[in-house]
């Protein structure tokens, strides 16, 4: 999988693809092994200019430092002539740092790599930069950092970044993969990454940040969208996949955020944990905003063998739980489940709506913490529960409540307690076979979970296991009867497409192109 990260085509975007204009008289600077990059290039350059690195090692002792900006008509491009031929090792030292407010840098094709931890990051796109958390005025912006491999941690402050096709490698000596901070840093996007082996987290948003999309990324540790001192606002988180973490997502004081699509598998603590802060003992937020709105989203997500809870609400309100698959398989595992809305000090988790999930649980289905009287403005209902185990609890009291006992609190009086009949829940695959329950069990006949049902598989039987998803071979697109590397380049490059046919990459022939095609072909990857 390395290896083919590193090969997989640039995908580039039309915001980001930016022309030099003819008025502009670009040079391209070469640089050849035992020359300085920073003297004969990055301290000569103008916009529109290209620095070409020629293949090999550049050790250096001190970071190479961008100091003049490009435009967004000329950005400076620094790239390796060839794919990850460059290597550029800084040891102990930062590796690639900005001056003052340097813009519109294209970095490409190299291999960063450090070996220590250094001050903010090894990649550090904020040095020399004024620092305010709420001024948006400032920061580093306009860097596109593309089909790089890193063994380090990146920083930004600023915004309109665009990180893509990257490998990062934390060999456990980092904390965080990539970070962004405070105001300065919105309309960043960091998609189609691999992160791996932080100690904490693989990307970070802290903080007044806002409109930040996370998008299909490969990660194994969690992702944090961070708003504990100061909400952050618009954080957008789809399509990932997350796995073998200490948690998935955590959500903190995040506001009018969006995480969907998301497929987070056998992480040790929580799938998902929704928590908001104010002036508390433990923790002292600007605000007090345990009882903000927070217009969250949470919607087609995939959580399968969490730790803890699959979805855990803890002191915050305000959103839309719909469209999600919780599988939790671990019995006798005290009150933790598939869902839980908890209490932070006195502040209750409510105003939610939550429909249309499938809740698979060994252990308990769902709890909600209340007062002596019912939530406010609380709908649960229209979902599909196998294992009907729930509690209420009322100060630290736990009371199990019999199905009909639930109900009468008022929840799920729509919903269907019943085997949702996956398609193969042996091999992870969480789809519905065409006569599912879930498949028209909602509200005016909706679909159940986070999957709409297979257009074409065979007919399930009364048990939860039925055969897998017919093809020559499953996740085989190019016919050749090996599920390779070469399949995975096809399903990247039809991902989020509307068409049809397992050439295509679409392996469950539900005529688009998503994560549900990627577990069908990492499910079968080397066979």
């Amino acid at each position: 999988m390395t290896s083919l990260l590193r090969t997989l085509p640039l995908l580039t975007l039309s915001l980001f693809a930016l022309a030099t204009p003819s008025s502009v008289s670009a040079r391209t600077i070469s640089v050849s092994p035992g020359e300085s990059i920073q003297t004969q290039c990055l301290n000569v350059v103008a916009p529109g200019d290209t620095c070409e690195i020629q293949p090999g090692t550049y050790s250096i002792t001190t970071p190479l430092t961008l100091k003049v900006s490009g435009t967004q008509t000329a950005p400076i491009t620094l790239k390796c002539a060839t794919n990850l031929g460059c290597t550029i090792n800084s040891g102990t030292s930062k590796t690639l740092v900005t001056s003052n407010q340097t813009h519109y840098y294209t970095i490409e094709n190299f291999r960063f790599i450090a070996s220590a931890v250094t001050t903010h990051a090894t990649l550090y796109f904020g040095e020399g930069t004024t620092w305010s958390k709420s001024d948006k005025t400032l920061g580093n912006n306009g860097y596109i950092f593309r089909n790089n491999y890193v063994e380090g941690n990146m920083l930004f402050y600023g915004h309109d970044n665009l990180v893509e096709n990257s490998e990062f490698n934390g060999k456990n000596i980092w904390n965080d993969g990539i970070t962004d901070w405070y105001a300065s840093s919105y309309n960043n996007t960091y998609r189609h990454n691999k992160i791996y082996d932080y100690k904490v987290r693989s990307i970070w948003t802290m903080q007044y940040t806002d409109n930040i999309l996370i998008e299909d990324n490969d990660v194994n540790n969690h992702i944090d969208c961070d708003g504990a001192g100061h909400p952050v606002t618009r954080c957008i988180v789809k399509n990932n996949r997350i796995h073998d973490a200490g948690m998935g997502i955590q959500i903190e004081n995040s506001f009018d955020s969006v995480f969907e699509g998301n497929i987070i598998s056998n992480v040790q603590t929580f799938g998902m944990i929704i928590e908001n802060y104010g002036k508390s003992a433990d923790f002292n937020a600007d605000s007090e905003y345990r009882n903000t709105i927070s217009n969250i989203t949470v919607k087609n997500n995939l959580i399968y063998n969490p730790g803890s809870n699959g979805i855990y609400i803890y002191g915050a309100s305000g959103g839309i739980i719909e469209n999600n698959t919780i599988i939790y398989s671990k019995p006798n595992a005290g009150y933790y489940g598939a869902l839980a809305l908890a209490r932070y000090d006195t502040f209750l988790s409510h105003d939610w709506v939550i429909k249309h999930n499938i809740f698979s649980s060994q252990n308990v289905s769902a709890l909600v913490t209340t007062s002596t009287i019912p939530l406010p403005n609380m709908v649960i209902d229209y979902n599909l529960y196998l294992g009907s185990k729930f509690y209420q609890r009322i100060d630290n009291t736990f009371t199990a409540k019999t199905t009909p006992q639930w109900q009468a609190l008022g929840y799920d009086q729509h919903s269907l307690f019943t085997d949702p009949l996956f398609i193969d829940s042996s091999t992870s695959n969480y789809q519905l076979v065409p006569n599912s329950p879930a498949c028209t069990g909602g509200q005016n006949g909706h679909y159940l979970g986070a999957f709409p049902c297979a257009v074409s598989s065979p007919t399930a039987s009364s048990s939860p296991l039925a055969s897998p998803l017919p093809s020559p071979k499953s996740g085989d697109a190019n016919g050749d009867a090996k599920v390779d590397g070469l399949d995975y380049v096809a399903w990247l490059s039809h991902y989020n497409q509307n068409v049809s046919g397992a050439s295509n990459g679409d392996f469950n022939n539900s005529g688009k192109v998503d994560g549900i095609d990627y577990v069908v072909w990492l499910n079968h990857y080397g066979q």
